[in-house]
């Protein structure tokens, strides 16, 4: 019953509360912006509350996104999107408020199955608030990130992601990742 979209194309889903949310994937190598900027417009003429464009894209182990993911994640706020979730580097990369949106570069390996023994444990849980206004309209509210370990067992990935205790190394470390200080 999770909702998903499949690359290179686009789903709308409804939420219990009666959310439709637009979902548009992509794959980052073959992306074409006038496509993406057509397919979140198609979105939105369809009435949607809210858009999260979903790009597979990056370098795999940097933790910051290249100039080109910079333009396109504009680009698609640009277009109509709210939220850009981004996806493929398997490391945390920065999260950047821009134009009424979020775009979320990479949020690193959460629900990556493929490595028992990644080089990088740290992730985060994101949870966003929506707010429909009495008029209908929907706006992005706060944010909560809750910095985790991808595994609750050192030394291998258990697929069971545990907190880091507040303001603890590790906590503060997946901090400096996604606001763009990490070294």
């Amino acid at each position: 019953g999770v909702p998903y979209v499949e690359r290179d194309s686009t789903a709308v889903v409804t939420t219990g509360s009666g959310l439709t949310i637009g979902l548009y994937a992509a794959v980052y190598y073959k992306l074409d912006v006038a496509d993406m900027t057509a397919k979140i417009a198609a979105l939105r003429e369809q009435g949607v509350d809210l858009i999260i464009f979903v790009p597979h894209w990056g370098v795999e182990g940097t933790y910051h996104p290249t100039e080109e993911q910079k333009q396109v994640g504009h680009a698609a706020i640009d277009a109509g999107a709210d939220i850009v979730f981004g996806s493929h580097p398997h490391v945390l990369q920065p999260i950047e408020e821009y134009g009424g949106g979020i775009i979320f570069y990479s949020l690193g390996n959460f629900s990556f199955g493929g490595n028992g023994a990644p080089d990088d444990y740290d992730s985060v849980l994101v949870q966003q608030e929506v707010i429909r206004s009495v008029d209908g309209t929907v706006r992005l509210g706060q944010r909560t990130l809750v910095p985790v370990c991808i595994s609750s067992e050192p030394g291998y990935n258990n697929f069971q992601p545990i907190p880091y205790e507040k303001d603890s190394e590790e906590y503060l470390r997946v901090l400096s990742k996604l606001n763009g200080t990490f070294q």
